[in-house]
């Protein structure tokens, strides 16, 4: 009786110690952003991402969040085709599973910056209007953030 409670135990300490620290990985990204290792951080994107669905599936919000992140390097190394395809993605995740939340917003904000970059300025408009909105409701109009938007 005494190994099945131990085994036991040591299953669960296991379990817990598995699951992955998404609030490091993402200070770890920032560093690696803050440093201009985008290599580094797209990698810690990446590594983040993967295990977001490992862990949590893909409709969580981890998923989502990484996968903006993923494209963040690529928008610094012009690389607008895999940009824009994990900024859609993540749009997209946030839109569908986590809609009032405030980097849905970011997310959308992203995608305004990058059309309107590529002079797509009624595109760059529909997502920047789309942010606001998000902002003004999570936020509110006193929020940085907001005025940003």
């Amino acid at each position: 009786m005494k190994k099945i409670t131990l085994l036991i135990a040591l299953l669960v300490a296991y379990g817990t110690q598995a699951q992955s620290n998404f609030e490091e990985l993402k200070s770890e990204f920032s560093v690696f952003r803050q440093a201009g290792d985008q290599d580094g951080a797209l990698s810690t994107a990446k590594r983040m991402h993967r295990l977001a669905l490992q862990e949590q599936g893909d409709t969580s919000y981890w998923y989502a969040l990484s996968a903006r992140y993923i494209g963040n390097p690529f928008y610094s190394q012009e690389n607008v085709d895999s940009c824009l395809f994990y900024w859609e993605k993540s749009a997209k995740l946030f839109s569908e599973y986590h809609p009032d939340h405030a980097d849905y917003a970011t997310s959308l904000n992203k995608l305004g910056v990058l059309y309107s970059d590529l002079g797509d300025y009624a595109k760059a408009e529909e997502y920047h209007l789309q942010s606001l909105a998000i902002r003004k409701k999570v936020l509110g109009e006193e929020h940085p953030d907001y005025a940003n938007s």
